[in-house]
């Protein structure tokens, strides 16, 4: 039943830390 919804879940999760990653990433590199 929830298995789609869950799945979804999961990819936006992965994609939250990628962004994150990313994010926090920059402006260290910057400085």
């Amino acid at each position: 039943m929830y298995r789609g919804h869950i799945e979804q879940l999961r990819i936006i999760l992965q994609i939250e830390k990628s962004k994150m990653n990313g994010m926090s990433e920059e402006p260290y590199n910057a400085t």
